[in-house]
């Protein structure tokens, strides 16, 4: 379990019972919410983290890993606005559940849109997230987990497309020439 501390802030591990109640007390959806509350679920990995001030759980983060060949990690997010470093902490959920995400390899992730969540949506869509159409109930991305260069670009445009489907040019000398149309 990850923790770090601030001057005024801490990033835990939490509960599926404190998240469910903190799901509970800001009024997330429960169909939405549900999958995240869960406690150990056969051929997925969970791992979920509160942001808190002093005793208050000022936002949480979550990441589903399905155990399989291609899995779709999906994520939920979620601060309180009212908090003064609300976009820092947000900021912090996405990155580190997107890395943790994308740890061992490349991974497609689905965050849920959650309504009145105008910091995370935001931040989401600037951390490269894309949502189909105004009323997708998601936004997804792929991570690639490490940093491409000519020399690991055939293995990583192979890996990528097989656990993916997405589709990169194959000549990594393509790419110097602006925009690259991905499929």
């Amino acid at each position: 379990s990850i923790s770090l501390s601030g001057e005024s802030f801490s990033a835990t591990g939490i509960s599926p019972a404190d998240f469910d109640q903190y799901c509970r007390e800001v009024s997330i959806d429960r169909l939405a919410c549900d999958d995240f509350c869960k406690s150990d679920v056969p051929g997925q990995a969970i791992s979920r983290l509160a942001l808190t001030i002093g005793a208050r759980i000022v936002g949480v983060g979550a990441l589903i890993i399905p155990r399989s060949v291609e899995p779709l990690a999906r994520m939920l997010l979620h601060v309180r606005h009212e908090v003064r470093d609300a976009e820092s902490f947000a900021d912090y959920l996405i990155e580190t559940l997107t890395r943790a995400a994308s740890n061992r390899a490349a991974s497609a992730i689905e965050l849920l849109h959650i309504s009145g969540q105008s910091i995370v949506n935001g931040l989401a869509i600037a951390s490269g997230f894309h949502r189909r159409g105004g009323a997708s109930s998601s936004y997804t991305k792929i991570a690639i987990g490490r940093p491409l260069t000519a020399a690991n670009w055939v293995s990583a445009v192979q890996h990528i497309r097989r656990r993916t489907n997405l589709v990169l040019p194959s000549d990594f000398s393509s790419l110097g020439s602006g925009v690259v149309e991905v499929t």
